[in-house]
């Protein structure tokens, strides 16, 4: 079976491409490894509102074509739901694997195991590959051990959707709804998350699990690292810029005072 990669990326600035080609680099190492059975292709949605430079979009097209990535335009406002909306539009496989532009992949995955767990059990969406502690203290063990162990979470967790990495069933997206589209990716994040819970809770599909903890202290992404440390996010950006600001403004009012 061929199986998807689905990247999106926002060469907003260089670091941003820099996390990009990391992550290529680690997919490309890792994910042939995770499986005896399957073959991948690999696309990225770019956006291409408010790059850097025409340079840097070139960079990242040269990128694509040296390392056999199709590249998807959205060419709307920037929108992290917009430009995966627009992406998951071209797939034309059963599955799919969703990776953001700076999280490396950092050892193989079980995907033969994944696929055929999600095969047999078609009321299940979603394998998440990263989670945090709040989100798996509700959860409950299906099978699998220490690194591998899949387990089941709970829509009443505060997290049952998340923008991290993970594997989907292409068709659940018509189950769960388009990504709610915003120019403000947190407030995206939380829509969709508030969609998913309601969808599941009354569909009776769409279930979520995720690989990788034996127990819910041991959030310590075992599979994929976030390794940005430089957000395209409006928000967090300006957030950043007012953090510095203030931080500024306290230094020179020290200095006043020990003149």
């Amino acid at each position: 079976m061929k199986i998807s990669i689905l990247l999106t990326h926002w060469p907003r600035y260089v670091s941003r491409f820099q996390y990009f080609t990391q992550v290529i680099g680690s997919l490309k190492a890792f994910l042939p490894r995770s499986t005896t059975q399957h073959t991948f292709q690999y696309f990225v949605g770019l956006e291409t509102h408010e790059c850097h430079s025409e340079a840097l979009l070139n960079a990242a097209l040269n990128f694509c074509d040296a390392t056999d990535v199709l590249p998807l335009w959205h060419e709307a406002p920037p929108s992290l739901a917009g430009n995966f909306n627009n992406a998951v539009a071209y797939l034309n496989t059963d599955y799919f694997i969703y990776v953001q532009d700076d999280f490396t992949l950092r050892r193989e995955l079980v995907l033969d195991t994944d696929i055929a767990y999600m095969e047999s059990h078609k009321d299940v969406g979603v394998i998440r590959y990263n989670a945090g502690g709040s989100s798996l203290a509700s959860s409950k063990v299906l099978e699998g051990e220490d690194l591998y162990t899949l387990r089941e979470l709970v829509p009443d967790c505060p997290y049952y959707w998340s923008d991290q990495p993970y594997l989907m069933r292409k068709s659940v997206m018509e189950f769960y709804g388009p990504y709610p589209e915003s120019t403000r990716d947190v407030i995206q994040e939380v829509a969709m998350n508030k969609q998913v819970k309601k969808a599941v809770r009354e569909g009776n599909q769409g279930r979520i699990l995720v690989r990788g903890y034996a127990e819910p202290r041991q959030a310590r992404h075992p599979f994929f690292f976030h390794v940005g440390n430089e957000s395209s996010m409006t928000e967090k950006i300006e957030a950043a810029e007012a953090r510095k600001a203030r931080q500024a403004a306290q230094a020179d009012n020290k200095g006043n005072k020990s003149v």
